[in-house]
This record gives structure tokens, C-alpha cells and sequence, in this order.
């Protein structure tokens, strides 16, 4: 299922965000300041890009630290080794790969856009749960239909019930 993020108007035909399957694609990031105007500066112009960056990551609930993909599009490529720095700090989690591109000029008198991919985090397994296998069935395993294998005499009572078990073999302390 497909997701868009963010309504586009005449002016930007595009998307801001666009999750897709839990795959963000986020549209080039200006450095520009929350009213549009470009800001001047090297690092002051990387900073704004990422946080405007942030701010689309955060409208639909994602941080910088879901960024698999940056692409970073610059009027000035001696601007590397201020990117290098800020996407060292930026990105301290995990560093996602990077693109460094040159270009003759971007939108709105900005020196830097940064478009990105974020990956929406999958949603967590739960954890095993400690139950009595026989008599206290849990959620993650309502299925489960009583067998010889996993009576009494197998299961002390105090076995874990796994969510990932395939149905029939449920019971950790057994395999059954």
C-alpha cells in the first residue's frame, strides 16, 4: 500500500514525503528557512537542509536515524568537507550511503539540497512469553491444540511459548 505524505500544490507539483510500504522517499530538501528564504553560509546552509530534512522526516513520524540513501546536490563542491562533518554528526547512529553531487545551480537561491530514502521500522516480534504450557495458553500461540507431546509429563509448567514458533511446535523447552 502506498502512502502519500504530503498534498503537492501548483507551485511544487511533487510530494514532500511518500511512504511506500514502509520505504519513505523524501523530496530534495532546500536550505532555505521555515519561510522559504534561502540561508547563506556553508555550514549554515547544510544545517538548514538537514533541518528541513528533519522536518519532512517528521511529519511522517521518522527521524534521521531511518535514512538508508542521502543525496546531497551542492553549488559549491569544496562544501565536502563541511558535509563530511555535519553528516557525522547528523547521521551518529548509522551513516546511510551518500551521494555528492555537484550542480550549476538549485531552486530558490539555495546552495544545498539533500533528498533522501528513510525505511520505516518493522514492527517489533514480541518477545517470548513465559506461560504454563498446557493449561495457560497464551495470545501468541491460540492455535495450539493440546497434543501428547507436550502433556504434563513434558512440560514442567514453566516452559516459554515462542511467537515465532510455526503452529504445532510451540513449546520452547520441549520443541514441541
Amino acid at each position: 500500500m502506498s502512502v502519500i505524505l504530503d498534498a503537492s500544490s501548483p507551485e511544487h507539483p511533487y510530494t514532500a514525503a511518500f511512504d511506500d510500504n514502509g520505504t519513505v522517499y523524501v523530496s530534495g530538501a532546500l536550505s532555505v528557512d521555515t519561510e522559504g528564504n534561502p540561508v547563506g553560509g556553508r555550514r549554515e546552509s547544510l544545517n538548514a537542509a538537514v533541518e528541513t530534512l528533519r522536518r519532512r522526516l517528521g511529519t511522517v513520524g521518522l527521524g534521521l536515524e531511518h535514512v538508508v540513501k542521502a543525496k546531497n546536490h551542492v553549488t559549491d563542491v569544496t562544501l565536502r568537507l563541511e558535509a563530511n562533518e555535519l553528516f557525522i554528526d547528523s547521521f551518529s547512529v548509522r551513516h546511510p550511503a551518500r551521494t555528492f553531487v555537484g550542480v550549476t545551480a538549485l531552486p530558490d537561491g539555495s546552495m544545498v539540497e539533500i533528498d533522501t530514502i528513510a525505511r520505516r521500522p518493522e514492527p517489533q516480534a514480541e518477545e517470548t512469553r513465559a506461560s504454563t504450557c498446557p493449561t495457560k495458553v497464551t495470545p501468541i500461540a491460540r492455535n495450539h491444540k493440546k497434543s501428547k507431546t507436550c502433556a504434563s509429563t513434558r512440560c514442567s509448567g514453566s516452559s516459554v511459548w515462542a511467537a515465532t514458533r510455526p503452529r504445532g511446535r510451540c513449546c520452547t523447552a520441549t520443541g514441541t
